[in-house]
């Protein structure tokens, strides 16, 4: 069985606390946020797109895929306990050099937990 790895094509946080902030040239550097920050008000959203149609560099039309996995590594997390990370499909296209928290695009369901 063949296995197709992919990295995103456009990675971007927002951030509720900063509703019309864009985070693409973040000083962070190459990282995500997720979760809450100062308190229920501030929360973080990270947004993935992973283009797996790409001409040459895809999957091949017509293919089933039998299994997916999103693997993401914990660099620090500042409360005490277990981090449960959701993650949701989005619904619409976004720009990770114009996205906000304002105009994200919407998610569906959860897909994983």
């Amino acid at each position: 069985m063949p296995v197709s790895v992919f990295t995103a094509s456009q990675d971007v946080y927002i951030s509720s606390a900063y509703p019309d902030q864009n985070f693409a040239n973040s000083i962070q550097g190459n990282v995500l946020f997720a979760g809450t920050f100062t308190g229920v008000k501030d929360i973080y959203r990270s947004l993935l797109q992973f283009d797996i149609l790409s001409p040459g560099n895809g999957i091949p039309p017509n293919s089933t895929i039998e299994s997916a996995s999103l693997i993401l590594y914990m660099y620090r997390n500042d409360n005490p306990g277990t981090a449960r990370i959701e993650v949701f499909r989005l619904t619409d296209f976004f720009d990770e050099n114009t996205v906000t928290f304002i105009n994200r695009p919407p998610s569906g369901l959860i897909q994983s937990s």
